[in-house]
């Protein structure tokens, strides 16, 4: 389950902007590179802001070509080529952005698994 930061619920308040706008653009992956799946536990997330900050924080790390966070299952999973990205590297991007925006994200590793390589 998810849980309602301070942050949030002053923002469901109406005392501050949660919105966040989901990035829509993700890497494309490398002709003949390798892909792996992360799958991830999430806590710290109070709105469906919340989760699209998460995702887009994975978005943005380099080798990362595509992410899905779900608020309401606290879980997430992450496409990356693992020559360019490493999941220590994807949940450090969710604690920074916790910290940027005043929440407490973490997340922790719930499985890895290679999708396809060279």
């Amino acid at each position: 389950k998810h849980e309602n930061t301070p942050t949030c619920n002053e923002r469901s308040r109406g005392t501050h902007d949660c919105h966040e706008v989901p990035v829509a653009a993700e890497a494309a992956p490398q002709a003949g590179g390798a892909q792996a799946l992360l799958s991830l536990e999430v806590t710290g997330m109070g709105c469906p802001a919340c989760a699209a900050r998460v995702r887009n924080a994975l978005v943005a790390v380099r080798g990362v070509i595509g992410a899905e966070v779900r608020l309401e299952s606290g879980r997430g999973s992450v496409v990356y080529d693992p020559r360019r990205a490493y999941p220590l590297r994807l949940l450090e991007a969710i604690e920074h952005e916790g910290r940027r925006s005043r929440h407490a994200y973490r997340a922790t590793v719930t499985g890895v698994r290679l999708l396809a390589s060279p």
